[in-house]
C-alpha cells in the first residue's frame, strides 16, 4: 500500500547528493532519483528508514547497468545517507507534526467537540471548514483502526512459483497490470518454464520479467550434439569412404608403414 512522505526543503541543491554523482561518477539527476527511491521506498516499508530497493529493478527504469547503481548506493553509504538497508537519520526528514501523538490528540479533541454539536478551529473561532492538512490527518487516523486489504492470492500464487523474489511492492503493482494482458495460467506456465531454465543467466526481477511480457518467452533449444566415437572404434563417416572395412585397415597400414620412411 503506498504512503505519503515528505520531500525534504533541500533536497535538490543538497551538496551531498552531488558529491555522491562525483564519487560514484554518475549524473546528479541519476543520484537525485535513487535517493528519491530510496526516501519513497523507507516510507512504503515505515520502519524508521529501512527500505527495500532492489537494484536491478532500478537499473531497468533508469536503463543503466546495475553495477552504476551499486555505485550509487556505496557513494551514499561512504557520504552517511544509507546504513544497514535504512535512511539515516530518517525521522529529522520528515515532518513531525503530522505524525505527532500531540497533533492527533487535539484533532480528536476539536473531532469530539464538532460531533456534540460546534467546531472548533486551532485558535478557538468556531469554523465550519477544515484545513486540507486535517483531512489527510482524519483520513490517515481512520486508516489506523481499519484492518489492512488482504494480499491478491493471485498475486501470493505467482510471489510463491517466482523464483527470485525481490522488490515485492513494485512487483504486486506490476503484476495487476500483467494480470490485464494475459490470463493467470499464462503467466503461471511461464512461470514454471523460466524456474526450471538451467542455463547461468542471472536470474530477472519479478517487476522486469512482469512488464517485459516474459511469460511469452520461447527460448531456443539448444543444438543436439552428435553421438561420441569411442576410443579404438571407427566413424561411419570415415568408413564410407571405402568399400569394407578390410579395404580401411589395409589403407591405413600402408599410411603407418610410409610415415616410418
Amino acid at each position: 500500500m503506498s504512503r505519503w512522505f515528505r520531500h525534504y526543503a533541500g533536497m535538490m541543491r543538497d551538496e551531498k547528493l552531488v558529491s555522491a554523482a562525483i564519487r560514484s561518477k554518475q549524473p546528479v539527476e541519476r543520484v537525485v532519483w535513487v535517493w528519491g527511491a530510496l526516501l519513497e521506498s523507507a516510507s512504503e516499508v515505515n520502519d524508521g528508514g529501512r527500505f527495500d530497493f532492489d537494484a536491478g529493478e532500478a537499473a531497468y527504469f533508469l536503463r543503466v547497468d546495475e553495477g552504476d547503481i551499486g555505485d550509487i548506493l556505496t557513494a551514499l553509504g561512504a557520504l552517511g545517507r544509507i546504513s544497514d538497508s535504512a535512511v539515516v537519520r530518517w525521522s529529522d526528514r520528515q515532518f513531525e507534526s503530522d505524525q505527532s501523538k500531540d497533533r492527533q490528540k487535539r484533532y480528536r479533541e476539536r473531532l469530539k467537540t464538532s460531533r456534540d454539536g460546534g467546531v472548533t478551529s486551532r485558535d478557538g473561532a468556531v469554523t465550519a471548514q477544515e484545513t486540507d492538512t486535517e483531512t489527510d490527518l482524519d483520513s490517515s487516523l481512520r486508516s489506523e483502526d481499519a484492518r489492512a486489504p488482504e494480499s491478491d492470492p493471485d498475486f501470493e500464487r505467482f510471489w510463491d512459483a517466482y523464483p527470485n523474489k525481490t522488490g515485492r511492492p513494485s512487483a504486486e503493482k506490476a503484476f495487476s497490470q500483467a494480470i490485464k494482458r494475459a490470463s493467470l495460467d499464462e503467466i503461471m506456465t511461464g512461470v514454471s518454464a523460466y524456474a526450471a531454465k538451467t542455463d547461468d543467466r542471472q536470474w530477472c526481477s519479478p517487476v522486469r520479467w512482469l512488464s517485459d511480457d516474459r511469460w511469452k518467452d520461447q527460448p531456443a533449444k539448444p543444438p543436439d550434439k552428435p553421438p561420441a566415437t569411442r576410443p579404438g572404434t571407427i566413424g561411419l563417416s570415415h568408413l564410407q569412404n571405402f568399400q569394407s572395412r578390410e579395404e580401411y585397415i589395409a589403407a591405413e597400414k600402408a599410411r603407418a608403414e610410409r610415415s616410418f620412411r
